[in-house]
């Protein structure tokens, strides 16, 4: 005699109290994540742009060393003319800069637009940065300071030494509290 086993009807479905406590442990495990996310972008958005700068300046440094012609590096969209009331975090552009003057730029060779983020903001103790052939950058230092508004702690600054050389410094605190709290044209 052979027993015949008959199938099992096990049920594969989702009681309504498991896909509630699914929710309940998704939904708090959100709510302690986004803080952390959000200080995350913003983190990000500041690096960004001490990044982008770092990067034109090597750019322009390079290339008036090659072309033997003074290259300058100002805060504004447009391109055409150092702007002394635009801030940093709008944007800035390298130019020729042939009769030094920062006025009367001859071809534009790199625009590097802002976060469009209203709150990242960027503060600098010149407003423009001049290259000249032998590689140098004459005057004084020049800070960049870009923060998130109302988060000194956030401060990430680019500085361009008189040799030319640029380079990041994290965590700047000389300008962090004028960055994060100062009004800005446009803003």
């Amino acid at each position: 005699m052979a027993f015949m086993c008959m199938p099992s009807h096990t049920s594969k479905a989702v009681t309504l109290v498991e896909l509630l406590a699914t929710l309940a442990v998704m939904a708090i495990l959100t709510i302690v994540a986004t803080p952390s996310l959000a200080s995350l972008i913003q983190r990000t958005r500041v690096r960004s742009q001490t990044d982008a700068l770092l990067a034109t300046f090597a750019l322009a440094r390079s290339e008036a060393v090659m072309r033997g012609i003074p290259i300058i590096v100002c805060p504004g969209r447009h391109g055409t003319a150092c702007d002394r009331t635009a801030s940093w975090h709008e944007g800035w552009f390298a130019a020729l800069d042939p009769h030094r003057n920062a006025r009367r730029l001859g071809t534009t060779i790199w625009v590097e637009q802002g976060t469009g983020n209203p709150s990242v903001r960027g503060l600098g103790t010149r407003p423009y940065s001049r290259f000249y052939p032998d590689g140098t950058s004459r005057g004084h230092n020049l800070t960049i300071v870009f923060c998130t508004v109302g988060k000194p702690d956030s401060a990430q600054a680019v500085v361009l030494a008189t040799s030319g050389r640029a380079r990041q410094q994290g965590k700047h605190t000389t300008h962090a509290q004028a960055c994060a709290q100062t009004p800005f044209a446009g803003s």
